[in-house]
């Protein structure tokens, strides 16, 4: 596909407003970010492996206050990445990596079965899943291997990946909740 110069995802399904429930209660770590956000969250630094130079939010609230709806624009000086997650509606689902010579296109990427490569219009490629899984079992078999392996972390997922999305997330979180919807790094 050439450079990175696009990244485009969201996750987002609607959800019942349940204040108490745990996907709207902040106590619990409720809102959209912290359920489906980490997704295309993650996606971004997955690709990226560094940190936004500036990000910008629009975030929609529920009544009690907690983030139920979310588009975020991060800009890696290089490329920018748009990322959506809703409690509200059902959104796209896609990913799609674009370059400079073209893209790829992942539907449901969070839980991909499939890939499809693109020079322009053209579909020059596709790649197929046959697994019977959404993908939480291939989750729970890699943390299964590396326990009885004696791994204190994971080989797929290292710590210091863990903590640069988490980082993300509450920065996002803090341009979500700020009075100005956006945020530059230091």
């Amino acid at each position: 596909i050439g450079e990175l110069q696009h990244l485009k995802a969201d996750f987002g399904y609607p959800q019942r407003y349940e204040p108490e429930d745990r996907m709207y209660n902040p106590d619990l770590g409720g809102g959209a970010l912290l359920d489906m956000g980490v997704y295309p969250v993650a996606l971004a630094w997955l690709l990226a492996k560094r940190q936004p130079i500036k990000i910008q939010v629009v975030a929609r609230a529920a009544k009690n206050g907690v983030v139920d709806d979310l588009s975020m624009l991060l800009d890696y000086g290089t490329h920018v990445a748009t990322l959506g997650t809703s409690f509200r509606s059902k959104l796209q689902n896609w990913a799609y990596i674009i370059g400079t010579k073209g893209y790829i296109a992942i539907p449901d990427y969070w839980r991909a079965k499939e890939a499809r490569l693109f020079v322009l219009d053209d579909c020059v490629d596709v790649f197929l899943d046959d697994r019977r899984s959404d993908g939480f079992a291939y989750e729970i078999e890699s943390v299964m291997q590396d326990i009885l392996r004696g791994d204190r972390e994971s080989r797929v997922c290292p710590l210091s990946d863990s903590l640069a999305v988490q980082e993300l997330m509450m920065d996002i979180n803090l341009a979500a909740l700020s009075s100005s919807p956006n945020l530059v790094r230091r």
